[in-house]
């Protein structure tokens, strides 16, 4: 591999470009050659085949290798040298036969490339994993960490010189004044701490920051407080977790039995379609062509040659020619025939490859798992642009599918109290998928302990019943698990990561900003408990006449409506509905999934009008926001300090080439289509996703007061509106939940912090958005979280 790096063999020309940038020196001064000591070829070769690159779309991974080589070597890239490098990168790996380019939509008239493995010694390699330590990482001091880690992940598209990154006001906030430094000397100081030798420049004393002196004695400064979400961030990464080692020996013991790389309804489907797109067809639209010619892949010929007629008028500025012209090769009726065929064929490819992809992601955490054996680790924690909490750049973190959650578990366990067991009982009912308030899950869970223990206790003769009956079958088998141990030893300290979550957050945050008590009643911020997926699920017509399980019902709701209240489609539910084990979904092909998601959608915003309203009315005071200011993005604080840069940017497009081998004699060098951001805005981009990054923002606030002022010995993890922690410390984790969730709303207010300057736009006072009604609600919450 380092040999491809440093002579990229070829039978002459020039340099390729990304060779070349990968040649400058720590200045960023071109060299014509590596000095023959240099090791950057074997240290970019190490990078390369530790990043698992199989499955993964091309253009993607052009970005993820030339961000991890040019953090690594300290390179400062432009977007197009980026792209440059990237797909230089992607040559190197090809042209040293561990992997080659495919088109995922198998069709010569269309091509999106991904890559897949060509020698399997490069799977057994262990896999890049720079946010993942054995020892914890140092506090964040600055937005761009010693290993070239940003803090906060950009949105997307924007231009690099936009992108913000935290200077130093968010570390540390400058001393009151009046306020003086404390001297003492190496006596008192002594006296104090028993050892002078206790502690080292920078420690902290009494919450204080110490200051050696030249002399032995100290300066004891006021402390340097911190942003609370910065505070946050550096308490998540506090957390030691290990590998559960009974799921993972388990797992080991038939790899065979877990999972598929294939759907079956799928893979049907696309023989069908291969046999379709050869046979001959009869009808009107077909009678034009010569009885050989009547097929679907002739007829894509005829459209490609169309295409090019129609696009060289078009550069004449002439008119297209009209259906029936004599010069035109296809008809109106036939390009839409072409048109509905290949759309099944392309959302086929997209459903299969979502599948290969889930597939993908169980084998690198099943195999990075094994890597870490028992060892305690930790992990470095970022924000995205709107204040999310993300640990996903590690392999195995708590915030992935539902094997990666369910192998991961804290480092500590923690003895039960009596009161604590209820908590695992909430837990195991939470991911079999039984519903309900948190008294009616405790009873039904505990009704089913007896096959609990049964699941438990064997979870590979098992695993046909837990894997069909659970809402998260591999969490509900490591609770098992759980369950089995305390049974057998009730001072068993548990190391499992329970977890709870708000009920619909968004629509919760929605129903409070906009003073919809109607709403707030439906999502649990009443005083009764009510399930809107179940209500949604069960009032949907076509679920019920296919007579859909209520269970599977109320599923197929939550996985559209969770990601549709943060800006989600019927495209983006659909890419679930593909992983999903639900009968009713499996039964279909991929076509039919996708119309069967926008049939969801469209349920879902009758029955949330009120939701739907609210973000018209964010949009219309962004738009206020424009007519009145020159700004043209979306730019607001936070109640936890955080400031959220929303840009858009226009893009254009751009190509690479990447060597795919010899064809024919000569090289295969398929063009690979990215898309860079330009400096004009997309206007409508940033209205249509402000109301869901606002509300996003809103519910990271609450996160960051829990994480900042949480107690050290108690552990919290983080997934977005849900908190994991230790069974024994869910209810302390609940009440602090409830605190903070009522402190934004009463103490702060999203609304005006958003909108600062536009206040024209907002005529009521606050009383009038939160009422102290809903506010009182907020305060004693019964069913907010599940």
């Amino acid at each position: 591999m380092a040999h491809q790096i440093r002579d990229y063999p070829r039978g002459g020309g020039q340099d390729p470009r990304g060779m070349k940038l990968l040649r400058r020196d720590p200045q960023g001064r071109k060299v014509e050659e590596w000095p023959k000591d240099s090791t950057i070829p074997s240290d970019v070769a190490k990078i390369l085949l530790g990043i698992k690159f199989n499955k993964r779309k091309a253009v993607a991974s052009c970005f993820l290798a030339a961000e991890e080589v040019a953090r690594n070597l300290g390179l400062n890239l432009s977007w197009e040298e980026d792209y440059a490098l990237g797909a230089y990168l992607l040559s190197c790996l090809v042209k040293a036969g561990y992997y080659r380019l495919f088109n995922i939509l198998r069709s010569k008239y269309k091509k999106e490339y991904a890559l897949e493995v060509a020698k399997k010694a490069v799977q057994e390699l262990a896999e890049y994993d720079p946010c993942t330590s054995f020892k914890p990482f140092s506090p964040w001091k600055q937005g761009i960490d010693e290993a070239g880690h940003r803090l906060v992940t950009p949105s997307f598209p924007q231009l690099k010189k936009t992108v913000w990154v935290p200077d130093e006001r968010e570390f540390r906030k400058k001393k009151k004044r009046g306020e003086k430094d404390i001297e003492m000397s190496k006596e008192m100081l002594s006296a104090m701490s028993g050892k002078v030798g206790d502690f080292v420049i920078g420690s902290q004393l009494q919450g204080q920051a110490v200051v050696w002196q030249s002399d032995g004695s100290v300066k004891i400064k006021p402390e340097l407080d911190i942003s609370v979400w910065v505070k946050a961030v550096n308490k998540l990464e506090t957390n030691a977790y290990r590998i559960n080692q009974r799921l993972l020996n388990a797992v080991l013991a038939n790899e065979k039995i877990w999972l598929t790389p294939t759907d079956e309804t799928l893979e049907a489907e696309f023989e069908s379609l291969k046999k379709r797109l050869v046979r001959r067809r009869s009808g009107a639209i077909w009678d034009t062509l010569s009885k050989e010619n009547r097929t679907y892949e002739y007829l894509a010929e005829l459209v490609s040659k169309q295409k090019e007629q129609d696009k060289a008028r078009r550069d004449q500025e002439l008119e297209p020619h009209p259906d029936g012209h004599k010069q035109r090769y296809v008809s109106d009726d036939q390009w839409d025939a072409h048109k509905a065929f290949w759309r099944k064929w392309y959302e086929n490819q997209t459903a299969r490859q979502a599948v290969e992809e889930n597939y993908e992601d169980f084998i690198r955490v099943k195999g990075r798992a094994e890597d870490i054996g028992d060892r305690s680790f930790y992990q470095r924690a970022f924000v995205d642009y709107r204040g999310r909490l993300y640990l996903n750049k590690s392999i195995v973190h708590y915030q992935g599918g539902d094997f990666s959650r369910a192998i991961i578990e804290f480092a500590d366990g923690k003895k039960l109290r009596k009161a604590d067991r209820q908590y695992l009982w909430i837990h195991l009912a939470n991911t079999r998928g039984i519903k309900g308030d948190q008294v009616t899950k405790e009873i039904v869970a505990r009704n089913q302990a007896k096959e609990f223990i049964k699941w438990g206790s064997d979870p590979v003769k098992t695993f046909k019943e837990w894997s069909n009956k659970a809402d998260d079958p591999w969490q509900c088998i490591r609770a098992c698990i759980e369950l089995v141990e305390l049974e057998k030893n009730p001072n068993y300290k548990s190391t499992l990561i329970a977890e709870i979550d708000q009920s619909t957050s968004c629509l919760q945050h929605v129903a409070l900003l906009s003073g919809n008590e109607a709403l707030a009643d439906r999502v649990n911020l009443g005083d009764e408990y009510n399930d809107i997926y179940q209500e949604i699920g069960d009032s949907m017509r076509e679920l019920l006449d296919e007579g859909v399980t209520e269970q599977h019902r109320r599923k197929i709701i939550k996985t559209a409506l969770v990601p549709w209240t943060y800006g989600g489609n019927a495209f983006t539910a659909c890419q679930e509905y593909h992983k999903s084990n639900i009968p009713f979904l499996k039964g279909m092909d991929s076509s039919a999934r996708l119309s069967f998601a926008h049939r969801v959608i469209k349920h879902i915003k009758k029955e949330l009008k009120g939701a739907v309203d609210f973000n018209s009315h964010v949009e219309a005071l962004l738009q206020h926001r424009f007519d009145n200011t020159r700004e043209r993005n979306a730019i607001w604080g936070t109640p936890s300090q955080f400031s959220v840069y929303c840009y858009k940017q226009q893009t254009t497009e751009k190509r690479e080439y990447v060597w795919n081998g010899k064809g024919k004699g000569r090289p295969d060098t398929p063009k690979l289509t990215a898309w860079k951001p330009m400096r004009a805005v997309k206007i409508n981009k940033i209205k249509t996703a402000f109301a869901p990054n606002f509300v996003h923002s809103v519910d990271a606030s609450v996160m960051h007061f829990l994480l900042a002022n949480a107690p050290k010995d108690q552990n919290y993890v983080t997934i977005h509106d849900a908190i994991g922690t230790h069974l024994r410390d869910i209810d302390e984790a609940r009440k602090q939940f409830a605190h903070w969730f009522y402190t934004i709303y009463s103490r702060f207010h999203p609304y005006l912090m958003a909108f600062e300057g536009v206040h024209e736009a907002i005529a009521e006072p606050r009383e009038a958005f939160v009422s102290k009604q809903l506010l009182q609600k907020v305060k004693n919450p019964l069913h907010m979280m599940g």
